[in-house]
Protein backbone atom coordinates (compact mmCIF):
# COMPACT_ATOMS: atom_id res chain seq x y z
CA UNK A 1 0.00 0.00 0.00
CA UNK A 2 1.47 3.36 -1.09
CA UNK A 3 0.79 6.09 1.46
CA UNK A 4 1.64 9.79 1.15
CA UNK A 5 2.33 11.52 4.46
CA UNK A 6 1.49 15.17 3.85
CA UNK A 7 2.15 18.13 6.17
CA UNK A 8 2.06 21.90 5.70
CA UNK A 9 5.14 22.29 7.93
CA UNK A 10 8.25 20.38 9.00
CA UNK A 11 7.55 16.80 10.18
CA UNK A 12 6.82 16.64 13.92
CA UNK A 13 7.33 13.83 16.45
CA UNK A 14 3.80 12.41 16.02
CA UNK A 15 4.22 12.42 12.22
CA UNK A 16 7.50 10.47 12.56
CA UNK A 17 6.18 8.04 15.21
CA UNK A 18 3.28 7.05 12.97
CA UNK A 19 5.58 6.73 9.96
CA UNK A 20 7.92 4.35 11.82
CA UNK A 21 5.01 2.21 12.98
CA UNK A 22 3.38 1.98 9.54
CA UNK A 23 6.70 1.37 7.78
CA UNK A 24 7.32 -1.64 10.03
CA UNK A 25 3.89 -2.98 9.13
CA UNK A 26 4.76 -2.98 5.42
CA UNK A 27 3.38 0.35 4.22
CA UNK A 28 5.31 1.99 1.36
CA UNK A 29 5.64 5.57 2.58
CA UNK A 30 6.20 8.82 0.70
CA UNK A 31 6.45 12.29 2.19
CA UNK A 32 5.51 15.80 1.11
CA UNK A 33 6.08 18.72 3.46
CA UNK A 34 6.61 22.46 3.48
CA UNK A 35 9.96 23.85 4.57
CA UNK A 36 9.01 26.19 7.38
CA UNK A 37 8.47 26.11 11.13
CA UNK A 38 10.48 24.12 13.67
CA UNK A 39 13.36 21.98 12.49
CA UNK A 40 12.93 18.23 12.25
CA UNK A 41 14.24 16.27 15.23
CA UNK A 42 18.02 15.87 15.05
CA UNK A 43 17.80 12.09 15.07
CA UNK A 44 14.74 11.78 12.81
CA UNK A 45 15.08 8.86 10.41
CA UNK A 46 13.72 9.99 7.04
CA UNK A 47 15.19 6.99 5.23
CA UNK A 48 11.95 5.07 5.74
CA UNK A 49 10.31 7.31 3.11
CA UNK A 50 10.83 6.06 -0.44
CA UNK A 51 10.69 9.58 -1.90
CA UNK A 52 10.33 13.05 -0.41
CA UNK A 53 8.85 16.20 -1.96
CA UNK A 54 9.84 19.45 -0.25
CA UNK A 55 7.67 22.49 -0.96
CA UNK A 56 8.91 26.04 -0.53
CA UNK A 57 7.22 28.42 1.90
CA UNK A 58 5.53 30.10 -1.05
CA UNK A 59 5.36 27.82 -4.04
CA UNK A 60 3.41 29.10 -7.04
CA UNK A 61 3.67 25.70 -8.80
CA UNK A 62 2.66 23.69 -5.73
CA UNK A 63 -0.44 22.08 -7.29
CA UNK A 64 1.45 20.72 -10.30
CA UNK A 65 4.29 19.44 -8.12
CA UNK A 66 2.00 17.67 -5.67
CA UNK A 67 -0.22 16.14 -8.38
CA UNK A 68 2.79 14.94 -10.38
CA UNK A 69 4.36 13.44 -7.24
CA UNK A 70 1.13 11.59 -6.45
CA UNK A 71 0.75 10.34 -10.03
CA UNK A 72 4.37 9.30 -10.56
CA UNK A 73 4.47 7.32 -7.31
CA UNK A 74 1.01 5.77 -7.73
CA UNK A 75 -0.14 6.96 -4.31
CA UNK A 76 -3.17 5.04 -3.02
CA UNK A 77 -4.01 7.10 0.07
CA UNK A 78 -3.12 10.57 1.39
CA UNK A 79 -2.55 10.89 5.13
CA UNK A 80 -2.53 14.59 6.04
CA UNK A 81 -1.18 15.78 9.40
CA UNK A 82 -2.34 19.15 10.73
CA UNK A 83 -1.58 22.05 11.63
CA UNK A 84 -1.74 24.26 9.42
CA UNK A 85 -4.76 23.02 7.43
CA UNK A 86 -4.47 25.14 4.27
CA UNK A 87 -2.53 22.58 2.23
CA UNK A 88 -5.04 19.86 3.05
CA UNK A 89 -7.87 22.19 2.03
CA UNK A 90 -6.10 22.86 -1.27
CA UNK A 91 -5.37 19.18 -2.01
CA UNK A 92 -9.00 18.33 -1.29
CA UNK A 93 -9.86 20.67 -4.17
CA UNK A 94 -7.53 18.93 -6.65
CA UNK A 95 -10.37 16.50 -7.44
CA UNK A 96 -8.14 13.47 -6.91
CA UNK A 97 -9.76 10.06 -6.90
CA UNK A 98 -7.69 9.15 -3.83
CA UNK A 99 -8.92 8.95 -0.21
CA UNK A 100 -7.66 11.71 2.09
CA UNK A 101 -7.31 11.14 5.84
CA UNK A 102 -7.16 14.16 8.14
CA UNK A 103 -4.97 13.41 11.18
CA UNK A 104 -5.82 16.06 13.75
CA UNK A 105 -2.79 16.80 15.93
CA UNK A 106 -4.33 20.02 17.29
CA UNK A 107 -7.83 21.50 17.25
CA UNK A 108 -6.43 24.97 16.72
CA UNK A 109 -9.70 26.92 16.79
CA UNK A 110 -9.90 26.06 20.49
CA UNK A 111 -6.26 26.92 21.12
CA UNK A 112 -5.95 30.31 19.43
CA UNK A 113 -7.68 33.38 20.85
CA UNK A 114 -7.22 35.10 17.47
CA UNK A 115 -8.18 32.55 14.83
CA UNK A 116 -9.04 34.09 11.47
CA UNK A 117 -12.20 33.31 9.52
CA UNK A 118 -10.05 31.91 6.72
CA UNK A 119 -8.26 29.47 9.05
CA UNK A 120 -11.58 28.48 10.60
CA UNK A 121 -12.89 27.79 7.08
CA UNK A 122 -9.90 25.51 6.38
CA UNK A 123 -10.34 23.65 9.68
CA UNK A 124 -14.09 23.17 9.21
CA UNK A 125 -13.76 22.05 5.58
CA UNK A 126 -11.04 19.50 6.34
CA UNK A 127 -13.01 17.96 9.21
CA UNK A 128 -16.23 17.76 7.25
CA UNK A 129 -14.82 16.64 3.87
CA UNK A 130 -12.06 14.20 4.78
CA UNK A 131 -12.67 10.57 3.83
CA UNK A 132 -11.44 9.52 7.29
CA UNK A 133 -10.16 11.19 10.45
CA UNK A 134 -7.64 10.30 13.16
CA UNK A 135 -7.72 11.89 16.63
CA UNK A 136 -5.18 11.98 19.48
CA UNK A 137 -7.75 11.17 22.19
CA UNK A 138 -11.42 10.29 22.58
CA UNK A 139 -11.96 13.78 24.01
CA UNK A 140 -10.53 15.39 20.85
CA UNK A 141 -12.86 13.25 18.77
CA UNK A 142 -15.91 14.10 20.90
CA UNK A 143 -15.23 17.85 20.86
CA UNK A 144 -14.60 17.87 17.10
CA UNK A 145 -17.89 16.06 16.50
CA UNK A 146 -19.65 18.68 18.59
CA UNK A 147 -18.13 21.49 16.52
CA UNK A 148 -18.36 20.00 13.05
CA UNK A 149 -20.61 17.76 10.97
CA UNK A 150 -18.28 14.75 10.77
CA UNK A 151 -19.68 11.79 8.85
CA UNK A 152 -16.49 9.98 7.84
CA UNK A 153 -15.11 6.99 9.79
CA UNK A 154 -12.73 7.86 12.64
CA UNK A 155 -9.84 6.29 14.57
CA UNK A 156 -8.23 7.35 17.86
CA UNK A 157 -4.43 7.02 17.99
CA UNK A 158 -2.54 8.16 21.08
CA UNK A 159 0.76 10.08 20.93
CA UNK A 160 2.69 6.89 21.66
CA UNK A 161 4.82 4.42 19.72
CA UNK A 162 3.35 0.92 19.38
CA UNK A 163 5.06 -1.84 21.31
CA UNK A 164 7.04 -3.26 18.41
CA UNK A 165 8.50 0.21 17.75
CA UNK A 166 9.40 1.25 21.27
CA UNK A 167 13.02 1.25 22.21
CA UNK A 168 13.56 1.81 25.91
CA UNK A 169 16.61 4.02 25.87
CA UNK A 170 19.24 3.19 28.53
CA UNK A 171 18.54 5.34 31.56
CA UNK A 172 20.79 6.87 34.15
CA UNK A 173 20.99 4.62 37.19
CA UNK A 174 21.33 7.41 39.75
CA UNK A 175 18.78 10.12 40.45
CA UNK A 176 19.83 13.67 41.29
CA UNK A 177 17.66 13.37 44.38
CA UNK A 178 19.94 10.57 45.62
CA UNK A 179 22.71 13.17 45.82
CA UNK A 180 20.98 16.13 47.44
CA UNK A 181 17.72 14.76 48.89
CA UNK A 182 15.59 17.26 46.94
CA UNK A 183 12.83 16.39 44.46
CA UNK A 184 13.82 17.29 40.90
CA UNK A 185 11.11 17.88 38.28
CA UNK A 186 11.63 18.30 34.55
CA UNK A 187 9.77 20.25 31.87
CA UNK A 188 10.43 19.60 28.18
CA UNK A 189 8.90 21.69 25.43
CA UNK A 190 7.78 25.20 24.60
CA UNK A 191 7.52 27.97 27.22
CA UNK A 192 6.08 31.42 26.51
CA UNK A 193 6.35 34.92 28.01
CA UNK A 194 2.82 35.97 26.95
CA UNK A 195 0.60 35.89 30.04
CA UNK A 196 -2.53 34.95 28.06
CA UNK A 197 -0.88 31.88 26.48
CA UNK A 198 -1.53 28.34 27.67
CA UNK A 199 2.25 27.75 27.79
CA UNK A 200 2.90 30.74 30.05
CA UNK A 201 4.22 28.90 33.10
CA UNK A 202 5.97 31.50 35.26
CA UNK A 203 3.28 31.56 38.03
CA UNK A 204 3.07 27.75 38.01
CA UNK A 205 6.84 27.31 38.25
CA UNK A 206 6.99 29.86 41.08
CA UNK A 207 4.40 27.96 43.10
CA UNK A 208 6.29 24.68 42.68
CA UNK A 209 9.78 26.05 43.35
CA UNK A 210 8.57 27.96 46.41
CA UNK A 211 7.18 24.66 47.68
CA UNK A 212 10.72 23.26 47.49
CA UNK A 213 10.98 21.61 44.07
CA UNK A 214 13.88 22.10 41.67
CA UNK A 215 12.67 22.39 38.06
CA UNK A 216 14.89 21.54 35.07
CA UNK A 217 13.79 23.05 31.74
CA UNK A 218 14.68 21.72 28.27
CA UNK A 219 13.12 24.39 26.03
CA UNK A 220 12.09 23.84 22.43
CA UNK A 221 13.51 27.16 21.27
CA UNK A 222 17.08 28.42 21.55
CA UNK A 223 16.47 31.83 23.09
CA UNK A 224 16.87 33.68 26.38
CA UNK A 225 14.15 33.45 29.03
CA UNK A 226 15.15 36.09 31.63
CA UNK A 227 11.81 36.01 33.46
CA UNK A 228 11.98 32.25 33.86
CA UNK A 229 15.67 32.28 34.75
CA UNK A 230 14.95 34.81 37.51
CA UNK A 231 12.93 32.18 39.38
CA UNK A 232 14.89 30.53 42.17
CA UNK A 233 15.53 26.78 41.69
CA UNK A 234 14.96 26.87 37.93
CA UNK A 235 17.75 25.22 35.90
CA UNK A 236 17.96 25.60 32.11
CA UNK A 237 19.58 22.95 29.89
CA UNK A 238 20.75 22.84 26.30
CA UNK A 239 18.71 21.25 23.50
CA UNK A 240 19.44 17.56 22.89
CA UNK A 241 18.61 14.92 20.29
CA UNK A 242 15.55 12.88 21.21
CA UNK A 243 17.45 9.79 22.40
CA UNK A 244 19.88 11.87 24.46
CA UNK A 245 16.98 13.84 25.93
CA UNK A 246 15.12 10.72 27.07
CA UNK A 247 18.29 9.33 28.63
CA UNK A 248 19.07 12.58 30.44
CA UNK A 249 15.63 13.26 31.89
CA UNK A 250 15.56 9.77 33.40
CA UNK A 251 17.70 11.13 36.27
CA UNK A 252 14.85 13.35 37.48
CA UNK A 253 12.05 12.25 39.81
CA UNK A 254 9.03 13.27 37.72
CA UNK A 255 8.00 15.20 34.60
CA UNK A 256 5.62 18.16 34.54
CA UNK A 257 2.67 17.71 32.18
CA UNK A 258 0.81 20.96 32.74
CA UNK A 259 -0.40 24.09 30.99
CA UNK A 260 -1.24 27.50 32.39
CA UNK A 261 -4.12 26.85 34.82
CA UNK A 262 -4.73 30.59 35.39
CA UNK A 263 -5.96 31.52 31.91
CA UNK A 264 -9.07 33.68 31.83
CA UNK A 265 -9.98 33.12 28.19
CA UNK A 266 -12.72 30.45 28.20
CA UNK A 267 -11.80 29.08 24.76
CA UNK A 268 -8.19 28.39 25.69
CA UNK A 269 -9.27 27.01 29.07
CA UNK A 270 -11.50 24.64 27.14
CA UNK A 271 -8.67 23.65 24.80
CA UNK A 272 -6.23 22.62 27.50
CA UNK A 273 -8.73 20.10 28.87
CA UNK A 274 -8.29 18.13 25.65
CA UNK A 275 -4.59 18.68 24.95
CA UNK A 276 -2.36 15.60 24.99
CA UNK A 277 1.24 16.68 24.25
CA UNK A 278 4.08 14.36 23.27
CA UNK A 279 5.86 15.01 26.58
CA UNK A 280 3.57 12.55 28.40
CA UNK A 281 4.88 9.73 26.19
CA UNK A 282 8.44 11.03 26.54
CA UNK A 283 8.24 10.82 30.34
CA UNK A 284 6.94 7.26 30.07
CA UNK A 285 9.89 6.23 27.89
CA UNK A 286 12.27 7.91 30.34
CA UNK A 287 10.68 5.80 33.09
CA UNK A 288 9.59 8.79 35.18
CA UNK A 289 6.00 9.58 36.28
CA UNK A 290 4.06 12.55 34.93
CA UNK A 291 2.60 15.16 37.27
CA UNK A 292 -0.55 16.84 35.96
CA UNK A 293 -3.79 18.45 37.16
CA UNK A 294 -7.29 16.98 37.06
CA UNK A 295 -8.66 19.78 34.85
CA UNK A 296 -6.19 18.76 32.13
CA UNK A 297 -8.58 15.93 31.42
CA UNK A 298 -6.84 14.03 28.61
CA UNK A 299 -3.52 13.85 30.45
CA UNK A 300 -5.18 13.13 33.80
CA UNK A 301 -7.25 10.29 32.34
CA UNK A 302 -4.16 8.78 30.71
CA UNK A 303 -1.86 8.82 33.76
CA UNK A 304 -4.64 7.42 35.95
CA UNK A 305 -5.68 4.71 33.49
CA UNK A 306 -2.16 3.39 32.92
CA UNK A 307 -0.74 4.29 36.37
CA UNK A 308 2.12 6.33 34.90
CA UNK A 309 1.85 9.44 37.04
CA UNK A 310 -0.09 11.53 39.54
CA UNK A 311 -2.95 13.98 39.06
CA UNK A 312 -3.91 16.72 41.52
CA UNK A 313 -6.68 19.27 41.95
CA UNK A 314 -4.37 22.28 42.29
CA UNK A 315 -0.69 23.16 42.00
CA UNK A 316 -0.70 24.07 45.70
CA UNK A 317 -1.49 20.41 46.50
CA UNK A 318 1.80 19.24 44.98
CA UNK A 319 4.44 19.09 47.71
CA UNK A 320 7.94 17.53 47.68
CA UNK A 321 7.25 15.31 50.70
CA UNK A 322 4.04 14.01 49.09
CA UNK A 323 5.79 13.22 45.79
CA UNK A 324 8.64 11.56 47.70
CA UNK A 325 6.10 9.44 49.56
CA UNK A 326 4.31 8.46 46.36
CA UNK A 327 7.61 7.56 44.68
CA UNK A 328 8.72 5.38 47.59
CA UNK A 329 5.36 3.61 47.95
CA UNK A 330 5.07 2.92 44.23
CA UNK A 331 7.70 0.22 43.82
CA UNK A 332 6.48 -0.69 40.35
CA UNK A 333 8.50 1.03 37.64
CA UNK A 334 6.68 3.13 35.08
CA UNK A 335 8.16 0.93 32.37
CA UNK A 336 6.34 -2.07 33.90
CA UNK A 337 3.06 -0.46 32.81
CA UNK A 338 4.18 -0.05 29.19
CA UNK A 339 2.69 -3.37 28.04
CA UNK A 340 -0.85 -2.17 28.76
CA UNK A 341 -0.20 1.01 26.76
CA UNK A 342 1.40 -0.91 23.90
CA UNK A 343 -1.51 -3.36 23.68
CA UNK A 344 -3.91 -0.47 23.22
CA UNK A 345 -1.69 1.46 20.79
CA UNK A 346 -1.03 -1.66 18.69
CA UNK A 347 -4.79 -2.10 18.42
CA UNK A 348 -5.15 1.55 17.38
CA UNK A 349 -2.49 1.15 14.69
CA UNK A 350 -4.38 -1.89 13.34
CA UNK A 351 -7.49 0.31 13.18
CA UNK A 352 -5.53 2.84 11.08
CA UNK A 353 -4.61 0.06 8.63
CA UNK A 354 -8.22 -1.09 8.51
CA UNK A 355 -9.27 2.50 7.79
CA UNK A 356 -6.72 2.72 4.96
CA UNK A 357 -8.02 -0.48 3.37
CA UNK A 358 -11.67 0.44 3.82
CA UNK A 359 -11.18 3.80 2.09
CA UNK A 360 -9.12 2.35 -0.76
CA UNK A 361 -11.74 -0.36 -1.37
CA UNK A 362 -14.49 2.30 -1.41
CA UNK A 363 -12.78 4.01 -4.38
CA UNK A 364 -12.60 0.84 -6.50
Amino acid sequence: MRVLFLMDAMPCHRFLKEARALNDLGMELYMCYRSRGAATSKDADLSLFHKILKLKKRDWFQKNKVMNFISQNKIEIIHFHNYPDKLCYQVMHYNLDIPIIFDQHDLMSLQRVKFSKKKLKFEKYCHENADGLIFVTDLHKKKSQELYNIKAPTVVLHNMMPGNQAKIIPQKTEKLSDQDGKIHLVWIGLIINNESHHRYLIPSFKILTEAGFIIHIYPTRSKEYPKYKAIKNIVFHRQLSYNDLIKEISMYDAGLAIFNPFMLDPRRSEFIKYAFPNKVADYVFANIPSITLNNFQSMSDFVNKYKVGYSFDNLEDIKPDLIKKKLSSNKQKISDNLNNIFMDVNEQIKNVLLLYQKLIDSKK
